[in-house]
């Protein structure tokens, strides 16, 4: 159902992208990369590695371009010797560190196509960031509502994300480490390739267990108002 309601729900808030036309014009951006030791296997695959403030800061030229943003965060493009990456950065409060360093510890767990990867981060006590791959044509929210500056999405490109969402659920339902709820699937949190292969991104509010999503409240947490994590129009009203 949440991924039905993906292609049929308008939100009012947008996210800024960068076109992979306008990267060729893209200013200011420092071509000193992010230090790539220890960030191979020895299967040459990537594997996640923590890095230090200063090379998150280098690699974006101290957050000259932001790509995306939220309530919570706001993601930045840096460059790396092979292309772009997009580091999220957290807004720096006590609550968001934990929100931070649950995210942190929900992607470690994840390796799945329909999943955007994480390449590194950084702990920072103030403040953290999550370095991941760069998908750079945009998310499913601006192919569906962005009128004439976006072509129609043809419907056989609709059925494949969604087959494509439903792999990456049940990939965090079933077959991860841990059972992974999600909590916020949108279409603005479905990332496209230039193949329109899709990319499920923002896990700022999932859960690791399906029974932290329905756990009844503690008598010590009825006196007070509890707050609802995701997005009006795609939570579950359960």
């Amino acid at each position: 159902m949440a991924v039905l309601r993906c292609f049929g729900f308008k939100l009012k808030r947008k996210q800024t992208r960068v076109t992979t036309n306008s990267l060729s014009s893209l200013e200011g951006i420092s071509h000193e990369p992010l230090d790539q030791k220890d960030m191979a296997g020895e299967s040459g695959n990537f594997s996640v590695r923590k890095l230090s403030w200063d090379e998150i800061e280098r690699s974006t030229n101290n957050f000259c371009k932001v790509i995306g943003s939220g309530g919570y965060s706001n993601v930045y493009l840096a460059r790396n010797p092979s292309g772009f990456w997009a580091i999220k950065i957290n807004n720096g409060s006590e609550r968001l560190n934990q929100v931070f360093k649950q995210e942190l510890d929900i992607l470690l767990h994840l390796q799945h196509p329909h999943i955007v990867k994480l390449l590194g981060y950084c702990d920072k006590q103030e403040e953290g960031a999550l370095v991941f791959e760069y998908v750079a044509n945009g998310n499913l929210q601006d192919k569906l509502h962005d009128g004439e500056s976006s072509p129609v999405l043809p419907w056989r490109n609709r059925m494949a994300i969604t087959f494509q969402i439903a792999q990456a659920l049940e990939y965090l339902h079933e077959k991860c480490p841990l059972q992974i709820v999600h909590m916020d699937i949108k279409a603005s949190n479905i990332l496209l390739d230039q193949d329109l292969n899709c990319k499920l991104c923002d896990f700022g509010s999932a859960k690791m267990g399906f029974s932290s999503t329905v756990r009844p409240p503690s008598s010590s947490m009825k006196s007070h108002v509890l707050t609802m994590m995701g997005s009006p129009g795609y939570t579950d009203p359960h």
